[in-house]
């Protein structure tokens, strides 16, 4: 009887803590979470020329880490995409030199602190212009595919602690052409000998004519400044049909 009533001690105290535990993870009301924590807010770029600093701390120790920076990109294939196809593409560039030459000089955000994600699509170059004939042209989709993926890895890093800011325009050489249907922005050094799975056949296909659409920098919020991130206002521009 006294193991019996000692084991049902125990389960019970086990059972209180699994319960407290669940009711305080930020898990259980993620979208009050999210916005209480602040770091969905857009990162400042700082000054190329020292005047303002960066709002994503520099030093190597801050950068995200590997293991984060995977559970990123593994939450980022999750995303609901057009026809099931999944034929999105990113690649993650932690060495500094490349992320500001990728970025530019025109901000001071990149640094050993942060990680350039690059976020490309396929649907998005005319046939005249591709190598093969695998991914018709569909813009609509195809741009769909790219901004719910970033979503997703912004949600993501977010969660991890970091603070992220978006690049459309880069200092990457080429032209975007978002609207022409051509290759876009040069992004061939980074796709070398990449290739990607189309969920729709399981198939492997090269990323030569996946195209660029934006770059996320990844970071720690320098929380030192009295503003780390922009202050653009946030309108709640919805209704709810019916009501």
């Amino acid at each position: 009887m006294k193991k019996a009533g000692l084991f049902l001690a125990l389960l019970l105290c086990v059972s209180m803590f699994l319960s407290t535990a669940v009711a305080e993870t930020p898990y259980s009301d993620l979208t009050k979470w999210f916005e209480e924590e602040g770091n969905w807010r857009t990162a400042d770029t700082g000054a190329a020329d020292g005047s303002k600093a960066s709002g994503l701390l520099t030093d190597a120790a801050s950068a995200p880490t590997d293991e984060d920076l995977k559970a990123i990109l593994h939450f980022a294939s999750l995303a609901v995409t057009s026809g099931g196809k999944a034929d999105w593409y990113v690649v993650a560039v932690k060495d500094a030199a490349e992320q500001k030459a990728i970025i530019g000089e025109r901000a001071a955000i990149t640094s050993e602190g942060t990680v350039t994600l690059l976020v490309l699509s396929e649907r998005l170059i005319r046939p005249e212009y591709r190598t093969d004939e695998v991914a018709p042209f569909q813009p609509d989709r195809g741009y769909y595919d790219a901004g719910i993926v970033s979503g997703y890895i912004n949600i993501a890093a977010v969660t991890k602690g970091y603070a992220t800011r978006f690049f459309q325009t880069p200092a990457l050489p080429g032209t975007n052409g978002f609207n022409e249907g051509n290759v876009g922005l040069d992004v061939a050094k980074y796709l070398e000998g990449t290739t990607y799975v189309l969920a729709s056949d399981g198939e492997t296909y090269s990323t030569e004519n996946m195209k660029f659409i934006c770059a996320i920098v990844i970071g720690t919020p320098n929380l030192e400044l009295e503003t780390y991130s922009t202050q653009h206002l946030f309108p709640e521009n919805y209704s709810i049909y019916g009501e």
